[in-house]
């Protein structure tokens, strides 16, 4: 044994065993597949949650807050978005999606208000968007990346760590990207442009529900996503009604 390594166990106090690596309590998976089933049966059960994210996409840098609900018909969302470009807002609440935009866009579409009304009614937008609600609020939980990876993703490593102070399971995977489900909606030449691959890590916590979720997409996307208060009350108020503009009443 080297001088310098007895100078640093003599400082130490002598040998110590290793600490303990913290342990979640929940089962560690293998398969993307069994991790999204895993998540997607907790965040069923729990249904609401507090999201923050940060999100830089080639130059653009879009901050994110809000909170979730994601239980089919009764799905309500709220988020609030930062950009260079100017702040937005979307609130989802009774079946119908409140959207506010920056100034500028508000008067290239010529509206008048704050907030622009898809859905809730009886016309054909409304109806259309009611068809769908429940696959929109599909793609608003935050397991929908987790579905994603279980359709084309790959766990590489898997270990135990700690978060904020509390133990997770950290699950670092890859996602060819040719065979997620976003990829498929791009236009050829959009999809060509994508990286072959995306690695994305996902923090597990102790209810097998995500708490972190971190996508690296080559040099054209990274973003970080932060989930909180699983469980807490959501509760989401349409904006005033005469603050609004009913896009079905828009003359087009």
């Amino acid at each position: 044994m080297g001088f310098a390594a007895l100078v640093t166990l003599a400082a130490c106090g002598g040998p110590q065993a290793a600490a303990p690596a913290p342990t979640t309590g929940a089962p560690v998976v293998t398969d993307a597949v069994q991790l999204a089933a895993m998540a997607k049966t907790s965040a069923d059960k729990t249904k609401s949650v507090d999201i923050d994210a940060v999100i830089n996409q080639q130059q653009t840098k879009i901050q994110m807050t809000g909170a979730a609900l994601v239980d089919g018909a009764n799905t309500q969302i709220a988020m609030k978005m930062s950009a260079d470009s100017g702040d937005a807002e979307v609130r989802v609440v009774d079946k119908a999606v409140y959207i506010s935009l920056p100034a500028d866009a508000r008067g290239k579409q010529g509206i008048s208000t704050p907030w622009l009304k898809l859905g809730g009614g009886d016309d054909p937008v409304s109806k259309a968007l009611a068809g769908g609600f429940d696959q929109m609020a599909e793609q608003n939980s935050p397991t929908s990346i987790l579905d994603e990876l279980s359709k084309a993703g790959k766990i590489t490593k898997s270990w135990q760590t700690t978060l904020n102070g509390q133990p997770v399971t950290h699950y670092a995977l890859v996602l060819d990207t040719s065979k997620a489900g976003q990829a498929a909606q791009l236009p050829a030449d959009e999809a060509a442009k994508l990286p072959k691959t995306a690695d994305i890590d996902v923090w597990i916590n102790s209810d097998q529900l995500p708490v972190q979720v971190v996508m690296t997409m080559g040099d054209l996307l990274t973003s970080t996503m932060h989930y909180t208060n699983w469980g807490a009350k959501v509760d989401v108020a349409a904006p005033p009604a005469d603050q609004v503009t009913d896009i079905a009443k828009l003359k087009h």
